[in-house]
């Protein structure tokens, strides 16, 4: 179970960051939505992470639980941009950057997913013109169970349409796919357009 400290830890970063309330309601973390990048980087909720090291989809994991209080329950990751195409003019927001249903919880709490992607992962990529933008991964789970999360025939599914993935609402998205999901956790990390961090 996470831990009072913990739980008050991550969700006090998230409001300095105006995640919570601006881009997700008030909520209780399950746990701490763990996410390794390619140089084998562990996120410490709201640091700066280069844009090289996001170019490819981190592993996901869990920790303020145990498997076997996660057993035989399913998550949906996403991940977004709310700071398109600069924080102070965010007027895209929020950019879809990744979003897979069926995740389960392993023995040693990595997440995996048999399941196609509904919209395959794209590494961060700021324009020049702004400053760091805030990549937020949020982690539901499915309470109607592994198979229920069905997309709308719209739903962003690769870059070829770099329309359809700008001004998605996760919070709104959520409230209305078929099939039930709870907001679980979040994370944070910042990348800048240049290879500042």
């Amino acid at each position: 179970m996470l831990t009072l400290t913990k739980r008050s830890t991550l969700t006090q970063t998230l409001k300095t960051a105006n995640v919570i309330p601006g881009i997700l309601p008030e909520f209780e973390p399950k746990f701490s939505l763990k996410v390794t990048f390619s140089d084998g980087t562990t996120l410490d909720t709201g640091a700066t992470i280069k844009k090289s090291n996001t170019a490819s989809e981190p592993k996901w994991s869990i920790s303020g639980a145990t498997a076997e209080e996660l057993k035989g329950k399913a998550f949906t990751i996403f991940l977004v941009d709310p700071d398109a195409p600069k924080p102070e003019e965010p007027t895209v927001s929020q950019v879809i950057h990744f979003a897979q249903t069926d995740f389960v919880v392993q023995e040693d709490l990595t997440l995996i997913s048999t399941a196609g992607p509904l919209t395959p992962y794209h590494g961060p990529n700021p324009p020049a013109i702004s400053s760091a933008h805030r990549y937020i991964p949020v982690i539901y789970e499915q309470t109607s169970g592994i198979g229920s999360i069905k997309a709308p025939a719209d739903f962003p599914t690769d870059w070829s349409d770099v329309m359809k993935r700008l001004f998605f609402n996760v919070n709104e998205f959520s409230s209305k796919v078929e099939g039930q999901l709870v907001l679980a956790s979040a994370n944070l990390w910042y990348t800048a357009p240049e290879e500042a961090a």
